[in-house]
């Protein structure tokens, strides 16, 4: 008996071993789908795609086809500053929307109208 409850102890316990993922390769050698099983293949022949194993544990949007395999992939310079490029673009439309609300409400007070909640939200600062 303390056999089996030592035995069911380590299979309960136990986590199952991240075994792989197959990638779908298109002609442009991006890739384009993920899943846990081999695809099949004379599907992907149909749009000329392929079908790479690999035993990295990565998220889809990490992993790069590279020389025949899955590799993570590695930001290049101008996908950093693109990065950058965003958010400062974003940062400066939260100010441009932030501004155009705040002259609306008040000509819209002006007008005679109340905001309070709005208000609170508004003048949180920037």
């Amino acid at each position: 008996m303390k056999k089996l409850l030592i035995l069911l102890f380590l299979l309960s316990s136990s986590v199952c071993a991240f075994a792989g993922n197959w990638w779908v390769i298109n002609t442009d050698n991006e890739v384009i789908g993920m899943c846990r099983y081999q695809p099949d293949a004379d599907d992907l022949a149909t749009r000329n795609e392929t079908a790479v194993f690999s035993k990295k544990d990565l998220s889809f949007y990490e992993a790069e086809y590279r020389g025949g395999k899955i590799v993570k992939h590695v930001k290049t310079k101008k996908e950093k500053e693109q990065e950058e490029a965003d958010r400062k673009w974003h940062r400066e439309m939260k100010r441009i929307e932030k501004h155009m609300k705040r002259k609306a409400m008040k000509e819209l007070e002006a007008e005679g109208d109340e905001f309070v909640e709005v208000k609170k939200d508004l003048e949180g600062g920037e």
